[in-house]
């Protein structure tokens, strides 16, 4: 693998682990309210829609960086 292959990888590897960093803290998904796996799904799956639907507003608000919900948050609700 070349070093801009190898760069590109890592920035995608890192990229990916912050979204799920971002919905882990950015949605308190730390703390389910139930045990089981399959209780535990719908939870993951509003969880999807909700970063799907943040990534939407920061097109929206012509953002050229990609933003997280606390950054873009605050200024759609004020």
């Amino acid at each position: 693998m070349s070093p801009q292959e190898s760069i590109l990888f890592y920035r995608g590897r890192g990229n990916a682990e912050n979204v799920l960093k971002e919905d882990k803290y950015g949605f308190d998904l730390k703390h389910y309210p139930c045990l089981k796996l399959l209780a535990k799904q719908p939870y993951g799956l509003i969880t999807a829609f909700a970063t799907a639907h943040m990534r939407y507003l920061t097109i929206l608000a012509k953002s050229k960086v990609i933003r997280f919900a606390k950054a873009i948050r605050l200024p759609l609700i004020y």
